[in-house]
């Protein structure tokens, strides 16, 4: 349940990630397959289908995005926050 919870932040989040990259098409095209790669993987997480194999591809996707930003100038790094609702 609290990766569930913590997808659909994701989503959140990445639907802000989205307006902001929305000035730099390459951007938002990175932005929307992550969206996307998460989407689907929440949707497993929900119905307790998400392998290692779903995770992993999730994760290549935001590592792939992160790539294309910096190479773009728009180098950003991760932060741990509190997902809410995910205690």
């Amino acid at each position: 349940m609290k990766a569930a919870v913590a997808g659909a932040f994701t989503l959140h989040e990445l639907k802000v990630a989205k307006r902001f990259a929305a000035a730099n098409p390459t951007l938002c095209k990175g932005v929307q397959a992550v969206s996307d790669s998460f989407s689907e993987l929440t949707g497993k997480l929900r119905n307790g289908t998400a392998t290692e194999a779903d995770l992993a591809a999730g994760k290549n996707a935001f590592d792939a995005l992160q790539q294309h930003a910096a190479k773009n100038g728009y180098d950003f790094k991760e932060r741990e926050i509190a997902v809410p609702g995910a205690r």
